[in-house]
C-alpha cells in the first residue's frame, strides 16, 4: 500500500512521521512549506502526550510553550466556570504553543525521517493507494465528490495578540460578552492571544475602527483581567462556520483534519481532532492490511466523536447568545454546572482528549 498525503499541511506533515515510524508503506508528502499565520495553539493533553512520542514536543524550547492546569470562564465580568485538571496522570489541561515553534519542530522531525517521500502533486487513481486529504482545496481542484453538512455562524473571528499591565497569572480565560466570544491565551504574564468572535456587523466597525478605538472596545470587554492595554497587533481575520463530511471516504480518498471537520474555535479543537484522527487511523492501519474495513471503521468511530463535540459547541454558542435568558439565570445555570460532579468532569475530558480510550493507552 503507498500513502499519499495530498496538502502541505500540520495534519499531514505530523500523519507522514507517523506512517513512517508506524507502518511498512510508501509515505508520500506533498512538498512545499507550512504557512504560519501567526496563530497560538491551546495542545490538550493527549495531543501533548501523542507528540511526544513522534519526538515532535522534545523539539520545542521548553521555556517557549506555556502549560496550563485551569481555564476560568466568564459571563461579562461575573466569572461563571473553572476549568480544573483533576486528573491524577497530569495536572495540566494543556499547553499553549506558538504555530512557528511547532512548524519548526515538525520540520526538524521530517527531516530525520528518510522514508518520507514528496510526490509529484499528481493525485493518484491506483485503487492500491491512499488518498489522504487534510483540506479540500484539492477535492475542489481535481473534482472529487464529498458531500458536507455546513453551518455558517454569521460572525467574523480576529486574531489580535496585545499587552496588558495587569498579571494573567499564565492563565487561560474565556469571555462571553452579549454574542461575542473571547478566548484569551496568555503568551506570557503580561500578553494574551486573543481569538475575538463576533457578530459580522460588528466585525466591519471593529476593522475600520483606530488603534484607539479598538482598544476602547477591547478594555471594556477584558479590562476587569488584564488591567490597562498597551499595544495591539492584528493578525488575521477569518468567517466562522462549521463544516463536516458526511462520509470520510470515496474510492480511494480519505478525509481527516480540517478536509473532514471544521469547529468554531471557541474551544481550540480544530488541530486536536487532526491529531486524534492521525493516531486513531495509524492505530487501525497497523492492525489491518483490509484498507476498505479500516477506513469504514475510523469513519465509525470519528464521525461519532466530532458530531458530539460539534452538537457540545453549538449548545454553548446558543445559549451564550440568547436573548430568552436574561444574564442572571444563566449564571444560575451555569452556577449549577460548575458544582456538577458528573458534566463538568466529562466536559474536561473531553477537551484534555483523555477519554478516548482507544487511543490514550498507546
Amino acid at each position: 500500500m503507498t500513502i499519499n498525503l495530498i496538502n502541505s499541511s500540520i495534519i499531514s506533515s505530523i500523519a507522514a512521521i507517523d506512517f513512517s515510524k508506524s507502518l511498512r508503506s510508501d509515505i508520500y508528502l506533498k512538498p512545499g512549506e507550512l504557512l504560519d499565520f501567526n496563530r497560538y495553539f491551546s495542545i490538550n493533553e493527549f495531543s501533548k502526550i501523542y507528540l511526544d512520542n513522534l519526538g515532535i514536543w522534545n523539539q520545542l524550547d521548553k521555556e517557549k510553550y506555556i502549560a496550563y492546569a485551569s481555564i476560568d470562564v466568564y459571563l461579562k465580568e461575573k466569572k461563571s466556570i473553572n476549568f480544573h485538571s483533576d486528573n491524577p496522570h497530569s495536572q495540566n489541561l494543556g499547553y499553549i504553543v506558538y504555530e512557528g515553534d511547532l512548524l519548526n519542530a515538525i520540520s526538524k522531525c521530517i527531516s530525520k525521517c528518510k522514508s518520507i517521500k514528496r510526490y509529484d502533486n499528481k493525485i493518484s487513481d491506483n485503487t492500491s493507494d491512499i488518498n489522504i486529504h487534510t483540506k479540500i482545496d484539492e477535492l475542489e481542484k481535481n473534482d472529487i465528490k464529498f458531500k458536507f453538512k455546513n453551518k455558517i455562524y454569521d460572525q467574523t473571528a480576529m486574531n489580535i495578540t496585545f499587552k496588558h499591565t495587569k498579571s494573567n497569572s499564565t492563565k487561560p480565560r474565556q469571555i462571553f460578552y452579549d454574542n461575542e466570544i473571547l478566548g484569551l491565551l496568555p503568551i506570557n504574564e503580561y500578553s494574551y492571544n486573543l481569538i475575538w468572535s463576533m457578530p459580522n456587523k460588528f466585525f466591519d466597525q471593529v476593522n475600520k475602527a483606530s488603534s484607539a478605538t479598538l482598544i476602547e472596545y477591547l478594555s471594556d470587554r477584558v479590562s476587569f483581567v488584564t488591567g490597562d492595554i498597551k499595544k495591539t497587533n492584528i493578525h488575521t481575520s477569518f468567517p466562522l462556520s462549521s463544516r463536516h463530511a458526511r462520509s470520510y471516504f470515496c474510492e480511494n480518498n480519505l478525509l481527516i483534519g480540517d478536509a473532514a471537520h471544521k469547529f468554531h474555535p471557541l474551544a481550540g479543537l480544530g488541530l486536536n481532532m487532526g491529531i486524534e484522527d492521525v493516531a486513531t487511523l495509524s492505530n487501525l492501519l497497523s492492525k489491518s492490511n483490509n484498507l476498505r474495513g479500516t477506513v469504514c471503521n475510523f469513519t465509525i468511530k470519528r464521525m461519532s466523536r466530532i458530531q458530539s463535540l460539534q452538537q457540545l459547541l453549538d449548545l454553548i454558542v446558543t445559549f451564550h447568545s440568547s436573548d430568552i435568558l436574561s444574564a442572571k439565570i444563566k449564571l444560575k445555570i451555569l452556577d449549577y454546572f460548575n458544582k456538577t460532579n458528573y458534566l463538568k468532569p466529562k466536559i474536561i475530558e473531553n477537551a484534555t482528549g483523555l477519554n478516548n480510550k482507544d487511543l490514550v493507552n498507546l
